[in-house]
């Protein structure tokens, strides 16, 4: 990254099979820098204390773009955003504790 900056994160729904890809440049947050350290505190917040930050990235993005997996794409015949969606919920089974709202019970 030092040496090229130029990154792309590709974020993607792994039922919906669709996404966004974002394009930019990384920059990267110095130790000592309030950026670094108000992400590192919230990375060890979140997973403990003892969870070692040594590098945080900026991403800079120059552009933002729809992303469709080659489910949409390829498949032939077409099939619909909702047999894309059961298809993957069949493969990638969850327990309803994962999908209920945060706050319910």
């Amino acid at each position: 990254m030092k040496r090229n900056p130029a990154v792309e994160i590709n974020v993607v729904d792994v039922f919906q099979r669709r996404g966004y890809r974002f394009t930019g440049r990384a920059v990267i947050l110095p130790p000592g820098n309030d950026e670094f350290s108000m992400i590192a505190d919230w990375v060890r917040a979140t997973n403990g204390s003892e969870y070692p930050v040594d590098h945080v990235v900026r991403i800079e993005p120059t552009s933002i773009s729809p992303l469709l997996s080659p489910a949409h794409v390829f498949a032939d015949p077409p099939r619909s955003q909702e047999e894309i969606k059961d298809t993957y919920r069949q493969k990638y089974p969850v327990t309803s504790r994962l999908c209920k709202p945060q706050g319910t019970t």
